[in-house]
């Protein structure tokens, strides 16, 4: 998926310019019309210049239209992204320890599900990559920075228990996960793997969070543990279900893809999918492409109104 970004939006006002410049373009040709009327014909211009006079004013017309299109995307620093081939990636592992996650529905828990999921997925990775760890409820907490020793964090997913903070914040957990990606400074994939079941309810707006992983070319991609049914929590009678679309949300509008996981084969199977997917966002800045192309085409119009397309009065 291929999408378009701006440093400076507010220059985009000067597209409306265009419209100026054709209607600019319109009153100078027929007042140039006119002169010529005066003095010779039609015909005559084209036996001279070797071109019809109208086409002539319609080529540079659109050279120059082109020309101001490219200096208002150049100085509105364009930013164009696109998914390319990775040669490798660096992970957070994101993994929600609201209440919510002690749901029965995949045995014995989402959380156990989860954690022993997760430890294999690091036998799935190359041994230098690196990897972090995150658990979120209604706070974010950095469990393990970035590291290679996988047996560390190993030790650090099996530690994790159900966090005594309520609510299930996943805006700040993408904010953290993102930060602490950024800070590597590894031309790599940056991928969060967010596994939870969905139901936010506290913290910053996902929209705000999703668009701070978009800016920084983060990848997330969104594992959602829990059955259609939904599951109960341990010792109680209150069922916990799979919010399914926010996470959907997340992954699509980040380049990642939503795994469903309604059972622990499932969850390891979107683990096993995740570790060969090989794609990375890139980001070009196109500020000098455009300037260097607008240069190109003013150069062109230059040459033209000099000879051949020469306007006779």
């Amino acid at each position: 998926m291929v999408s378009i970004s701006f440093a400076d939006p507010v220059y985009l006002w000067f597209l409306f310019s265009l419209p100026i410049l054709i209607v600019s373009h319109s009153i100078t040709f027929k007042n140039t019309q006119k002169k010529a009327l005066r003095f010779a014909n039609f015909e005559a211009i084209s036996r001279v210049t070797g071109a019809e006079f109208i086409k002539k004013n319609v080529y540079l017309l659109v050279i120059r239209l082109i020309i101001l299109a490219l200096i208002v995307f150049a100085v509105s620093g364009t930013t164009i992204t696109y998914a390319g081939i990775s040669t490798g990636s660096n992970y957070i592992l994101a993994i929600d320890s609201s209440a919510s996650m002690l749901g029965q529905d995949i045995n014995p828990s989402r959380l156990n599900a989860a954690q022993e999921t997760s430890i294999s997925f690091l036998d799935f990775l190359p041994s230098r990559t690196k990897v972090g760890l995150v658990t979120f409820a209604g706070a974010v907490l950095i469990e393990s920075n970035l590291e290679t020793d996988f047996e560390k964090l190993k030790n650090s997913i099996r530690r994790i228990d159900v966090s005594q903070i309520g609510g299930t914040d996943l805006g700040n957990t993408i904010v953290t996960s993102s930060n602490m990606l950024i800070a590597e400074k590894d031309q790599v994939s940056k991928v969060i793997i967010l596994i939870t079941d969905g139901q936010s309810n506290i913290g910053i707006p996902l929209e705000t969070a999703v668009d701070y992983a978009v800016v920084n070319k983060i990848l997330i991609h969104t594992i959602g543990i829990g059955t259609e049914e939904g599951g109960k929590f341990i010792g109680t009678d209150v069922v916990s279900k799979l919010d399914e679309e926010n996470l959907k949300n997340i992954a699509e509008l980040t380049g990642g893809n939503f795994f469903k996981a309604e059972s622990k084969e499932k969850i390891l199977q979107s683990f096993s999918e995740i570790s060969k997917f090989n794609r990375k966002k890139i980001a070009v800045d196109m500020t000098f492409s455009f300037m260097l192309i607008a240069l190109f085409f003013l150069l062109i119009e230059w040459g033209l109104i000099n000879t051949r397309h020469k306007i006779i009065p």
